[in-house]
């Protein structure tokens, strides 16, 4: 009886750590061509690493299946490496999220950050806690952990990602006064890690925020079924986006988000009704003057 209540309480163990499973499915890329080196296995260690970092902690204190888990990506090309063990790197951080009752997969996230500068030694323990300042590299990896994680709750929930950006916020935070490291600080120009969590948090963007939600869960998410009702509440998002954009002109966001929205949008519009195509070709040249020739394949579509 003993030994079968054991296997019984080892039993709902072993449940309950398979339906807390980790928040992020995050494949890892370290380019190190740059870098001459007889002997790159460093390089090797450190993408283990970082993708046991991001893989294995838990970020969130909800319920994942395996299934659930977020799909996002980090290329990470060294750039330098000024002395053994210090590295600079350049990296690219995505994430993507399913659409509902199709297989296509929408690009959520898109980042560019120039400014890695990090300390690994071979075989070295990635520690990290969300109150403390360990090391550079871990508050990289955990800042934008939770960037995605907070972008991803965005799109289910209204403003559901606002407690993972405070995390967020946290970390660059205690990095700012721990480290001299690059991209935390705010005067180190418009395009850095610092303004991106700074827009997200901010109340001048909380329109944007409202945008994706409405972009995604109401929009995309029930176009498989009423295509006609999806694109309107898909058009209603984009209005959010114009107003945040004419309350604050410039943000980091606005590149990164779009960059990846382009060709779904042309792709959803082309379908559209006359004067529904020539409204979102108004609205988004007005909001990514930068892809014009792309937007008016909605209105030849």
């Amino acid at each position: 009886m003993r030994i079968f209540q054991i296997i019984l309480f080892l039993f709902f163990i072993s449940l309950d750590l398979s339906l807390k499973a980790q928040e992020l499915n995050c494949r890892v890329i370290v380019d190190a061509n740059r870098i001459q080196l007889s002997d790159k296995t460093i390089f090797d260690d450190m993408q283990q690493a970082i993708w046991e970092f991001m893989n294995n902690n838990v970020w969130t204190n909800d319920i994942y299946t395996t299934e659930e888990r977020i799909k996002c990506n980090l290329f990470i090309t060294i750039t330098e490496m000024p002395v053994l063990n210090r590295f600079k790197a350049t990296v690219q951080i995505t994430s993507s999220r399913p659409i509902y009752g199709t297989s296509y997969e929408s690009l959520l996230f898109n980042f560019v950050d120039k400014d890695w500068d990090f300390e690994y030694a071979q075989s070295q323990p990635l520690q990290f806690a969300e109150q403390t300042f360990n090391s550079n590299l871990t508050s990289l990896l955990g800042f934008y952990a939770y960037c995605i994680i907070g972008l991803d709750y965005d799109s289910y929930s209204r403003l559901g990602g606002t407690a993972f950006y405070q995390k967020a916020q946290t970390v660059m935070q205690n990095a700012q006064q721990a480290s001299n490291a690059p991209g935390w600080q705010p005067f180190e120009g418009n395009l850095t890690r610092y303004w991106l969590i700074e827009n997200l948090m901010n109340q001048a963007f909380q329109k944007f925020r409202e945008g994706v939600y409405v972009y995604h869960r109401q929009g995309f998410d029930k176009l498989a079924k009423e295509p006609e009702d999806a694109r309107k509440q898909i058009v209603e998002s984009l209005k959010l986006y114009v107003e945040t954009r004419k309350r604050a002109p410039i943000s980091v966001l606005y590149n990164n988000y779009f960059n990846g929205k382009t060709p779904e949008i042309v792709n959803v519009f082309q379908e559209g009704a006359p004067l529904q195509k020539q409204e979102v070709h108004k609205i988004m040249t007005e909001i990514d003057p930068t892809q014009v020739e792309e937007y008016d394949k909605i209105l030849k579509g």
